[in-house]
């Protein structure tokens, strides 16, 4: 059913409106791709390539601007992955 903005269906239109209420109840707690950068060293490129494939999801991504937001929980993960490279365990099978 297209309800006519955008072609976008209802359920998705309550996606979008509930992913952006949870952004602005958590935006404090949230770190931008540039942050995540900044705090693990993990190249901007780098990440969005785990974002493609699958390994790595950013908590939220605005919709409307395709900004990447990260929790501050993804840090430890990202650490992780990290590791697991610097000992040459493959990332994907």
């Amino acid at each position: 059913m297209q309800s006519g903005i955008r072609g976008e269906t209802s359920e998705s239109r309550v996606t979008i409106l509930t992913s952006r209420r949870y952004f602005n109840e958590q935006k404090n707690n949230l770190l931008s791709i540039g942050e995540m950068h900044k705090l693990t060293g993990v190249g901007i490129k780098t990440l969005r390539y785990y974002e493609e494939i699958k390994l790595f999801q950013p908590t939220y991504t605005d919709p409307d601007s395709g900004y990447r937001y990260y929790s501050l929980d993804q840090v430890y993960l990202l650490e992780m992955i990290v590791f697991c490279t610097e000992l040459n365990i493959p990332l994907c099978f």
